[in-house]
């Protein structure tokens, strides 16, 4: 399956089809609400089946395409991704497609995340009907003689909710075959990105970085909308304050064997690279915030040794082999751009890795230079 995902360049849209991607988009903003809506969403994904690739790629048409995954079907989400895979490379790599992936990466995550939120939903509504009948039955049998002047009418509700109970739970059994078919493609993109080491191109490039490091966020199933709500530079560079304030509600989260098995692989791949090349991504503003969600969600337990060699490459150098540079760490400390990964490394190390090696590079008498 590997072989399917390439970088070749998507056709430009017809043009008809861009101006009825376009009226589409005045249609969702308007007021349309309900089961329309849903049908409208339906019905457009159905028109532009095979074209999901172009239309990303193009100005006119790529944030309507993100207003339609915003409201797509776990289907409708695997489709598109599955289409996109003979372009991927060279939609993550285009200013509008990389935005458009990141979206349905959003979109994938509230799907994925906690199993799945539409058949929670469903659960809940089952419920709150049947609380419903039982208080309707309840209020018959306190008011007896009003009972048979409402028998038609309870008769209609019970008939109305058995429909609608009817159609939560064949929504429910269909939830699940899809959500499986979104995670299977997930989980085969991933593959792919560490085999083919196609991710260390990645992360240096200004527009797949981002798409990365929503992917990334979804493997630690952290919401990735997370790193589009604020255009600062602190927030591009780090995740560091948001992993401070929540940390245990992340360690709470039950983690799903799958997705976390692809986020292990990452960092397996990352400790495999060459010293000099990790040096690089850590000083550069692209591929340095991807190495610190690596490090922040990959940190402790099994993945502890695999997480030190990686961190020893870091801060090692020439003259001090495979261990860690006193030198290495003060060097990164006063980089504007790999100070932020020093402090991921510094936050996320366990207790023992801090006092055999941070600790003792602190102390080394260089603070005082910084």
């Amino acid at each position: 399956m590997a072989s399917e995902w390439s970088d070749s360049r998507p056709r430009k849209p017809a043009d008809d089809m861009v101006t009825y991607v376009k009226s589409v988009g005045g249609s969702l903003g308007s007021a349309l609400e309900g089961p329309e809506r849903g049908v409208l969403v339906k019905n457009v994904f159905r028109e532009i089946k095979g074209q999901a690739a172009s239309l990303a790629c193009n100005r006119r048409t790529s944030f309507v395409l993100e207003a339609l995954l915003r409201e797509a079907s776990r289907r409708e989400l695997a489709l598109v991704l599955d289409e996109m895979k003979g372009y991927f490379g060279f939609v993550i790599t285009n200013r509008q497609g990389s935005h458009v992936v990141q979206t349905l990466l959003t979109r994938a995550h509230a799907f994925l995340a906690s199993g799945a939120a539409d058949t929670v939903k469903g659960g809940n509504e089952q419920e709150g009907d049947g609380d419903s009948d039982d208080s309707d039955s309840s209020s018959g049998s306190s008011n007896g003689r009003d009972s048979s002047d409402s028998d038609s009418s309870d008769d209609d509700s019970d008939s109305e909710d058995d429909e609608a109970n009817k159609q939560a739970r064949e929504k429910d059994e269909q939830a699940k075959p899809s959500t499986n078919a979104l995670k299977a493609i997930l989980m085969d993109l991933c593959a792919t990105l560490v085999a083919k080491e196609i991710w260390w191109n990645m992360i240096f490039d200004p527009f797949a970085t981002h798409v990365l490091r929503s992917l990334i966020l979804l493997l630690a199933e952290v919401d990735p909308s997370s790193l589009r709500k604020s255009n600062s530079q602190q927030s591009r560079n780090s995740t560091h304050s948001q992993a401070v304030q929540e940390p245990a509600s992340r360690r709470k989260r039950a983690s799903d064997p799958e997705l976390s098995a692809s986020l292990n692989a990452f960092l397996n791949a990352l400790a495999q690279w060459p010293s000099d090349d990790l040096k690089q991504a850590c000083t550069n503003t692209h591929a340095s915030p991807v190495l610190q969600l690596v490090f922040e969600h990959c940190s402790g337990g099994k993945r502890k040794k695999v997480w030190v060699a990686a961190f020893n490459k870091i801060l090692c150098s020439a003259t001090s082999g495979e261990a860690a540079d006193p030198d290495v760490f003060h060097q990164l400390a006063k980089d504007r751009v790999a100070s932020h990964l020093l402090e991921t490394l510094v936050t996320r190390c366990d207790e023992a890795t801090f006092s055999d090696l941070i600790f003792a590079l602190c102390l080394s008498g260089r603070m005082s230079s910084m």
